[in-house]
């Protein structure tokens, strides 16, 4: 299937590689040294200090992992990944398909599929879908192992 990309701006650009906030489109800073309540680290992140809004650091290349999000994204990002990295990692399908399948259900490219550039509707989205993929795959490995 072949996608047709539409015309970003480069507003758009700077807030998909985590340099521009999303809600109040200011320069986000990098800061080192962030402390993460979740993990209970500390971590480099790149951050919008008017809206607290961050997104963590690749720990090699310091690339921003996705755009910046506020508490509840974050949050939602979390629970999209707990349930759609499950997928893959039992082995129901490999991490290429899965993205591969994700990005079909939301009908956009395996490339824009990516839960850190996700804001909220998507991610809850993106949970949902993932969780109704497991539970049916779970019922077909059901009817599999008691047809036997």
């Amino acid at each position: 299937m072949k996608f047709d990309r539409p015309e970003t701006s480069l507003l758009d650009r700077r807030i998909a590689q985590g340099y521009v906030c999303v809600y109040c489109h200011g320069w986000t800073r990098r800061k080192h040294n962030h402390w993460h309540q979740a993990t209970q680290s500390s971590r480099s992140v790149q951050i919008c200090i008017p809206c607290n809004a961050w997104v963590g650091l690749h720990p090699v290349t310091n690339v921003p992992l996705g755009v910046v999000a506020d508490v509840k994204t974050r949050n939602a990002r979390s629970k999209a990944h707990d349930a759609f990295d499950a997928i893959w990692k039992q082995g129901i399908l490999s991490r290429k398909r899965a993205y591969f399948w994700l990005s079909e259900q939301m009908v956009t490219t395996p490339e824009m599929t990516h839960i850190g550039c996700s804001i909220s509707k998507p991610v809850s989205v993106s949970v949902k879908l993932a969780t109704r993929l497991s539970v049916k795959i779970s019922k077909i490995d059901l009817k599999l192992t008691t047809a036997h």
